[in-house]
């Protein structure tokens, strides 16, 4: 029974998050998740206090699973080189998701005005940055993992692909100007 509870809690809250990315978090009600979750509204109040705590679930479960992917992609690679390419295809949305990105942005702008959420904001962007920090020095990661949101916003409402070799040259010029700029700190 149990397990059965957390299995329906845990679809609800994947509902909320697709709700989320198709509607946006301001048009979500409690009606609307449990449509698309296949569960009476009725359902949602025996699980959830709130439908802040559902958004609070939806984005923390979100960020988790981006977190732990992001995680595996700079884990999966062994020199520099190969790091810079992971964070050229991340900006460029190779292997990506737009669904991902919109969730995201999302994410952002409710956790402007609900504090746990950004909460979840900070603990994503320091996730963000521990991966690659596995290949590149915390002034790099940080520099790169704002380029890397930035860059990917640009493309996201352009709607038009990015000149992967000018993405490449600017994640290159970063490693390489952090890279030089620690050694003559030292």
């Amino acid at each position: 029974m149990a397990s059965e509870a957390v299995g329906r809690r845990e679809h609800i809250l994947s509902a909320a998050l697709e709700d989320i990315v198709e509607v946006g978090v301001h048009r979500v009600t409690y009606r609307s998740i449990a449509n698309r979750a296949s569960v009476s509204p009725g359902s949602l109040t025996y699980h959830f206090s709130s439908l802040d705590e559902i958004l609070e679930g939806a984005f923390r479960q979100m960020y988790t699973g981006m977190a732990r992917e992001y995680r595996c992609r700079f884990e999966k690679v062994a020199t520099v080189e190969d790091a810079i390419e992971t964070v050229v295809d991340l900006i460029d949305g190779t292997g990506g998701d737009d669904r991902q990105t919109r969730a995201l942005f999302e994410m952002y702008s409710y956790g402007s005005f609900n504090p746990t959420v950004r909460g979840y904001c900070d603990h994503w962007m320091t996730l963000s940055r521990q991966s690659l920090q596995l290949h590149f020095s915390e002034a790099a990661a940080r520099t790169l993992d704002a380029l890397h949101e930035g860059w990917s916003m640009h493309r996201y409402f352009e709607s038009r692909p990015l000149d992967r070799n000018l993405v490449r040259r600017t994640v290159k010029a970063v490693v390489e100007l952090e890279a030089g700029s620690a050694s003559t700190d030292s």
